[in-house]
């Protein structure tokens, strides 16, 4: 759809109760954990300086999202894309596509090195979707620990 708009959350854009409920409907779609943000949270978000959130919206009605997250480190510099969705009403028409070569392109300005994502091997569609882009699995651990749960062992 050639009337998508793309645009960089930052201080200038104005943070809407419409906005992040727009933003929730996107991570319910693609968060299984049922993550939300609040207009605080959002605020705190975009002031930080290695993590970008774009919007996507036709018609000044937002219909998708993507963040890039840049890891900088003594190893590599990389980055990571989260948080990419798009409208059910507005999926299948290349939009994600659009969102997602709209991140690696920002990745490629910033000089990052890799590009890095997870997605849930139940989300068999996503999972082939990233592939489309040259995204291959890594054979590696992910660990995690809940820092809640420390004190609790």
């Amino acid at each position: 759809m050639e009337n998508a708009r793309i645009y960089e959350l930052n201080e200038d854009v104005e943070i809407t109760d419409e906005l992040v409920e727009a933003i929730n409907d996107f991570l319910s779609l693609i968060s299984l954990s049922g993550a939300r943000v609040n207009v605080d949270r959002l605020q705190e978000l975009i002031k930080m300086p290695h993590l970008e959130i774009f919007m996507m919206e036709i018609d000044g009605r937002p219909i998708g999202m993507g963040t890039l997250q840049y890891v900088d480190c003594l190893t590599k510099k990389s980055g990571y894309i989260h948080d990419v969705g798009v409208h059910k009403d507005f999926q299948g028409k290349g939009l994600g596509k659009k969102i997602t070569n709209h991140l690696i392109e920002r990745a490629k300005k910033k000089g990052l090195k890799y590009l890095e994502l997870t997605s849930s091997p139940k989300k068999e569609a996503a999972n082939k979707f990233y592939k489309k882009f040259g995204f291959e699995p890594r054979e590696t651990n992910v660990y995690r620990l809940k820092i809640e749960d420390i004190d609790k062992k």
